[in-house]
């Protein structure tokens, strides 16, 4: 008998392979690793991933790893930009070993919070891949999302929200590096 969670990966998977916008609910770390997996196995281009502290029961899971891992592999950009310090360790050791290896596409940006307060601000969890298929958490304090494998107005939307806030990081880090130098 199947478990409730590989249902649950057959039918993200069927929603995806069928490129439908239908929503699908999202609940638990467990549901969370299943889309996160599902995005990285599937993705073309890109995944951007915008999180309070990239959870550990989400990202240290050996299915996403590996398909995140496959996914740099194929070429796949992976930016993630963390707010706080980030929880996974195995997901971050794995990637940013490969990525030293064999020159990557993984931008990582952590304790984003630390250098803008725009990106502080922001109280949502999001996930975008190759700009059609979306995970939003409203509120990064519960773990409770909406996910849509192919709502590319959506998905387009938080990716320029994204591309926005990695444009503020990269900023306020060269004005807090200016201001290092200028008092050193």
């Amino acid at each position: 008998m199947k478990s409730e969670i590989d249902t649950y990966r057959e039918c993200v998977e069927h929603l995806m392979s069928a490129r439908s916008s239908k929503l699908v609910s999202n609940g638990m770390p467990q549901h969370a690793a299943v889309l996160f997996e599902v995005f990285f196995k599937h993705a073309a281009q890109s995944v951007k991933i915008f999180c309070h502290h990239l959870d550990r029961d989400v990202f240290d899971q050996p299915r996403v790893i590996e398909a995140a891992a496959d996914a740099l592999k194929r070429g796949v950009a992976l930016d993630i930009m963390v707010q706080k310090t980030p929880e996974s360790i195995e997901f971050i050791e794995r990637l940013s070993a490969l990525d030293e290896k064999e020159s990557m596409r993984l931008e990582l940006m952590p304790n984003a919070s630390e250098i803008s307060p725009i990106i502080a601000a922001l109280p949502q969890n999001f996930a975008i891949m190759d700009n059609r298929a979306y995970r939003l958490e409203r509120n990064s304090k519960e773990m409770k999302a909406t996910a849509s494998m192919n709502s590319s107005e959506l998905a387009g939307g938080l990716a320029n929200l994204f591309n926005l806030l990695r444009a503020n990081y990269v900023t306020s880090q060269k004005q807090r590096s200016s201001v290092a130098l200028a008092s050193a």
